[in-house]
């Protein structure tokens, strides 16, 4: 795809993104864990926002095609990974290790053998992690390549 192409589909991307944010908010009330359906209303839009900034990185990357195809989606896997991770623990009050110390949120001892405690905590580890990290350090480097196709005078 061109980096014109990517900006386009990363814009996209954000806007629907910051929708799913919104109706995440909405259904907040009716989910099992308010706290953390708040949380996931929260990441969604800060993710959003991400998208929606980094879009316009796109046409200033100087990297080859199969690695700009890499850093979109990373990027896509990173940003829509974390709130659907979070929308997984709000929905099933599952519990996760990664917030051992908040007394609000159930016990992490309580989560061993939980299918929705692993799947959250994957989509935390891989897809967001992995994905925002591949995602950034690419984009920073094809950024930090770009030479302008202007002359100077």
């Amino acid at each position: 795809m061109t980096p014109e192409t990517l900006r386009k589909l990363t814009l996209l991307s954000g806007l629907a993104l910051m929708l799913a944010g919104c109706l995440e908010g909405l259904a907040a009330g009716n989910m099992s864990n308010t706290k953390m359906a708040k949380s996931a209303h929260h990441q969604a839009a800060h993710n959003s926002e991400l998208l929606l900034a980094v879009a316009f990185a796109f046409p200033y990357c100087d990297l080859p095609p199969t690695l700009l195809d890499v850093a979109f989606w990373a990027l896509q896997f990173g940003t829509w990974g974390n709130p659907c991770a979070y929308l997984v623990m709000a929905a099933t009050n599952c519990p996760n290790p990664m917030f051992l110390k908040d007394s609000e949120l159930p016990p992490p001892g309580d989560g061993a053998g939980n299918f929705y405690t692993s799947l959250s905590m994957f989509l935390l580890m891989v897809p967001t992690s992995m994905g925002m990290f591949v995602s950034l350090i690419l984009l920073m480097v094809g950024v930090a390549r770009y030479k302008s196709k202007e002359k100077s005078i």
